[in-house]
């Protein structure tokens, strides 16, 4: 994650930003119901690097129209000396992987100069009438570079009633006339961010205005007066989308002829969807807010996540279980929802399922996964279910530790000669069980064998053969088999040999003086490893390592050793706790991670 370090004029070294930022302004009015949106952006190119901000993107959906796209070049003494033409501008379809907004265009351009500085003057408008959001404002035009000055003012009818919610601004200016009212905030970005490993989300971090309207109408009238009028709406937009053809009927009563519980049910018919459809991103009707009906994608077999979610919903209410549409922030790091500012704060939908004497998630764009795994996408965090006037929040399912331990055994058949033979089982959980299930499935095994060469940590090695394979087990796991050769393994002194044991792959924390945010583990870290040394050439154990063993309120760090005859086993085990951690207490987190390094470094084994 991130962390403001550095001044707006010069990076972390000293030198001249790629470049900055000198205005990015945003105006928006509403007047006769529509919504009018005028952006300015003024950027100043320092370098050749910079020029890889010279690209412009306007996203936008089938219900918004963009006007008024003027953009040039000046010199440093305000000269013009290039204007953008409107051929130059490129309009393509655009989709992305989750997106309840799903835009449906975008339009893009570059311009250049050979002659450093220059400065871009870009600026735009969009227009809208149909809009649950007025405002998601925020100083930072990129990360990677300063924002000297950034405003925002929205101009509405007196009568126009909006909820606020603000982060690190100051209050705004308003200004008040018989018939409007307009607020003006001002901001920047002077410090750039800087990149922390599991620091607090983003979105915590940063300067940002939202604003809603308190009604509104997208397709049909709605209210963020509260979530669950926020509900209300959202089910009303849902209403006879559940159409099932007698055909797809017959199908589901075939497969469920023998069933004996709503468990069984459920996932017999999450099989069967994940067999006859595929995810792909589409947009229909409103700003894609809503669903394909349920209809189409029998007919179609495809659907974004909206239209499968609405399809099993349909699918299982056909077959007697109540399922219900449920929308959530998806993201490797969990957003905080900010639970007293009603409005749309997510990016996927998901279907839950609370059964008598159980509660099932699904994931419906996902082909392979088993039922009730949601994985790091969706696990842990607030997720609000589509009821009418009972929407509410629930809490999907966080992680365990035995669901994301990743155990590995790497068998060395120790040999004087240039190289030995190493095998090694990983028995993958967690974000390595979706990688690798991805992997096995979406890729050739071309690409497949690409990836594991180029995360093996050896550098003198032959891959002899590998294999991923599924396992049956209750908890989703994936099995990699891997068969190589490596060089170094043995180190000869004098009439000894050395093995150093190859170190657990921890993550690469910040030092003390580098640390600057709070530590945020959304899941536990955990890891099971057992390194099996067998001698030959008449080799024998002369020094091996002692058992550890470190117990924190942040994890634990244990290793056990065994030796039996020409076999010597050490296992090691690692967890990292999941929960939030203040910065003040990283000095005794950072000690705990240094003091399993220091056991490792210390771990080396002879043989004579």
């Amino acid at each position: 994650m991130l962390v403001l370090v550095c001044s707006a004029h010069v990076d972390l070294h000293g030198r001249e930003h790629d470049a900055v930022v000198d205005l990015l302004s945003k105006n928006i009015s509403i007047s006769g119901g529509k919504l009018i949106e005028k952006n300015l952006i003024e950027i100043t190119i320092n370098n050749r690097r910079g020029e890889t901000h010279t690209w412009f993107y306007i996203n936008y959906s089938k219900k918004e129209k963009i006007k008024n796209i003027n953009a040039w070049i000046e010199c440093p003494n305000g000269q013009v000396v290039r204007k953008l033409s409107a051929k130059e501008i490129t309009t393509s379809s655009a989709v992305s992987d989750f997106s309840l907004y799903e835009d449906d265009f975008i339009k893009y351009f570059t311009l250049r100069h050979n002659t450093y500085p220059y400065k871009i003057h870009f600026e735009y408008t969009r227009e809208t009438s149909d809009f649950i959001h007025i405002a998601d404002w925020t100083p930072i035009y990129n990360i990677k570079i300063p924002t000297q000055q950034a405003e925002l003012t929205v101009d509405l009818p007196e009568d126009f009633e909006v909820q606020i919610f603000e982060q690190f601004v100051e209050k705004p200016a308003a200004t008040n006339t018989s018939e409007r009212v307009m607020y003006s905030w001002n901001s920047g970005y002077k410090s750039l961010i800087e990149y922390e490993l599991y620091a607090p989300h983003l979105s915590t971090l940063i300067p940002k205005v939202t604003i809603v309207p308190k009604n509104f109408r997208y397709g049909i009238p709605g209210s963020f007066e509260s979530w669950q009028t926020f509900g209300e709406w959202q089910t009303k937009l849902l209403s006879g989308l559940h159409d099932l053809p007698p055909h797809e009927k017959m199908q589901i009563n075939a497969i469920l002829k023998n069933t004996s519980s709503q468990t069984e049910t459920v996932e017999l018919i999450y099989k069967y969807l994940q067999k006859n459809t595929r995810y792909i991103n589409v947009s229909i009707g409103i700003g894609g807010l809503k669903p394909y009906p349920a209809s189409y994608v029998s007919q179609n077999k495809y659907g974004d996540c909206k239209a499968l979610t609405n399809y099993m919903v349909a699918l299982l209410a056909y077959a007697g279980i109540k399922g219900y549409y449920t929308i959530v922030q998806a993201d490797d790091e969990i957003e905080p929802l900010i639970r007293d500012f009603p409005s749309m704060q997510a990016n996927h939908v998901i279907c839950f399922i609370p059964l008598e004497n159980d509660t099932l998630w699904l994931e419906c764009t996902k082909k392979s996964v088993p039922a009730n795994y949601l994985g790091t996408f969706t696990q842990g965090r607030y997720a609000f279910v589509v009821d009418g006037a009972g929407s509410k929040f629930v809490q999907t399912p966080a992680l365990t530790e035995p669901e994301v331990r990743n155990i590995s055994v790497y068998t060395y058949h120790l040999s004087t000669l240039s190289a030995c033979t190493v095998e090694i089982q990983k028995c993958l959980r967690g974000s390595g069980y979706e990688l690798f299930l991805e992997l096995s499935k979406e890729f050739n095994k071309q690409k497949q064998e690409e990836y594991i060469r180029e995360n093996i940590s050896s550098a003198d090695f032959e891959l002899l053969s590998w294999e991923i394979g599924q396992s049956n087990t209750r908890l989703p796991e994936i099995n990699l088999n891997i068969d190589m050769k490596i060089s170094g393994v043995l180190q000869k002194f004098n009439s000894e040999y050395i093995v150093k044991p190859l170190p657990l792959p921890l993550p690469k924390f910040e030092t003390l003086a580098k640390r600057k945010l709070d530590l945020v583990f959304n899941y536990p870290v955990s890891m099971a490893d057992t390194l099996r040394y067998i001698s030959s050439n008449n080799l024998s154990f002369s020094i091996v390592p002692g058992p550890v063993s470190i117990e924190t309120k942040y994890g634990s760090y244990k290793t056990i050793v065994t030796e039996t005859g020409n076999l010597l086993e050490i296992s090691r085990s690692l967890v990292i706790h999941a929960g939030h951690y203040p910065v003040e207490e990283y000095k005794a987190f950072y000690a705990f991670i240094q003091d399993i390094r220091d056991a490792e470094n210390k771990n080396v084994i002879v043989l004579k």
